[in-house]
């Protein structure tokens, strides 16, 4: 389903519609929009994790963290906006302490199934 860009909440970031139209239309390049989406395969992940842990830092503004990486500023801002938004949600407690825990913050453990007993082990 895609939605007509006159029927998108209004609070959208334009990275939003960048990206829409990317997928879209592949034959419109955005070479910025694809290195940020490229940090996403296995063999850039080290990449993205450090790029993520710049963006929780306060002093580290997206200039820098371009500088770091030798990417242009919206790459940055483009990772930010689409794929980690730690920015806009550093104030609330409970999404900090997920990203800070790993997925497992906040979430009740799933008992163990004991092979021996064919019952799940409680304690």
């Amino acid at each position: 389903m895609t939605l007509p860009a006159q029927d998108w909440p209004q609070d959208w970031p334009p990275e939003i519609r960048r990206a829409h139209r990317h997928l879209l239309d592949r034959d419109e390049e955005d070479d910025n929009l694809a290195l940020a989406q490229a940090l996403h395969l296995p063999q850039n992940l080290a990449e993205r994790d450090l790029m993520w842990a710049l963006l929780i830092c306060q002093d580290a503004s997206f200039e820098m963290i371009a500088d770091v990486f030798n990417y242009e500023v919206d790459v940055v801002r483009l990772v930010d906006t689409l794929f980690w938004n730690f920015r806009d949600r550093k104030h609330e407690p409970l999404y900090v302490a997920q990203v800070l825990n790993g997925p497992q913050a906040g979430q009740v453990p799933v008992p163990k199934h004991s092979a021996s007993h064919g019952v799940f082990d409680l304690i």
